[in-house]
């Protein structure tokens, strides 16, 4: 009986057509000796997809879910939501990875930086203190002279105050020289007939100049 049951017996394979040997007691299992490899068999697929299952679980299924920045409906697997993540369906919904500032607002933060040692909110703090104005003119950024720039030494780096870009022109073409300033004041003042602009370009100077003052006196 043993000598049967291990014997060798002749079958076809049912997908692949080929002869293969089997022994006898496999033939007596339901379903068995019927295939000549584990490649011909049907069912080894759905066993593999079963196998995987049980192994990786159900995270890998792919779900519906709505989108919750622009409200799209997007696939995702559920691993993906079990991770903290799953809930934009790109990058652009994902506040995550929204610009902190526009292209434009960067340059100027770090040409402010890298040219004048300045940070935006030091910038902003100027400008609140010289209440939107040129520091010269005071004539608003809106107005024809256009936006305020930084006023700086060119020696020392040290930054003076804010200017609209009329005065800033002009102490770069005076080259930062106050004897060549004051000479183009009383130049100005020279060939203007109107008394009222001399005395208020003096007083003008007097209060911003300490050294005036003492001179005025003596």
């Amino acid at each position: 009986m043993a000598d049967k049951w291990h014997s060798p017996v002749a079958r076809t394979c049912e997908t692949c057509g080929a002869l293969f040997a089997v022994q006898y007691q496999t033939t007596r299992r339901p379903g068995c000796g019927r295939y000549c490899s584990r490649k011909c068999n049907p069912r080894m697929k759905e066993i593999a997809r079963g196998n995987i299952k049980r192994v990786i679980g159900a995270t890998r299924e792919i779900v519906n879910v709505q989108c919750g920045g622009c409200g799209r409906e997007f696939q995702t697997r559920v691993r993906n939501i079990a991770r903290g993540g799953g809930r934009y369906c790109s990058r652009a919904c994902n506040p995550a990875y929204a610009r902190r500032y526009e292209p434009s607002e960067k340059h100027r933060r770090y040409r402010l930086m890298r040219n004048y040692g300045l940070s935006s909110a030091e910038f902003d703090r100027m400008e609140t203190a010289q209440q939107n104005r040129c520091a010269i003119c005071r004539s608003f950024p809106g107005n024809p002279h256009g936006v305020l720039f930084v006023d700086h030494c060119h020696l020392t780096d040290r930054v003076r105050g804010l200017l609209c870009n009329n005065c800033n022109t002009a102490i770069g073409l005076l080259r930062d020289d106050p004897v060549i300033a004051a000479k183009l004041a009383a130049y100005l003042l020279k060939h203007n007939p109107d008394e009222a602009d001399g005395l208020l370009a003096i007083s003008i100077l007097q209060q911003a100049l300490p050294i005036a003052n003492r001179m005025g006196e003596q």
